[in-house]
């Protein structure tokens, strides 16, 4: 069995850089599942907290449980272009929630 797909590193890979920007200490990505296995980081905000998942062909995140945002294969024509937008996606709701905790 392949430990992580080329999708989920260089996923997490970029994650990591991304959030290095807005954290102090790298993320711990951990393996989790069953049946399908997906890597997991938990990221702490304020009073907020958001969920990160990277799945063998797709990606996405939530926030305090819920508010899900999922980044699935069909929906985009490359690996690297559902990566950019998860990414994007990402650091928008990590600005603005760094944004209200300023105000």
């Amino acid at each position: 069995m392949i430990d992580k797909t080329e999708f989920q590193i260089l996923c997490i890979e970029k994650c990591r850089k991304l959030l290095s920007k807005y954290l102090k200490d790298d993320i711990e990505f951990v393996k989790e599942g069953k049946n399908e296995y997906y890597y997991h980081a938990k990221i702490n905000l304020t009073n907020i907290s958001i969920d990160i998942y990277i799945y063998e062909d797709e990606a996405g995140f939530a926030f305090n449980k819920k508010d899900w945002r999922i980044f699935e294969q069909p929906d985009y024509k490359s690996d690297n272009l559902l990566i950019t937008a998860f990414l994007e996606n990402l650091e928008y709701t990590v600005q603005t929630i760094l944004a209200k905790k300023a105000t």
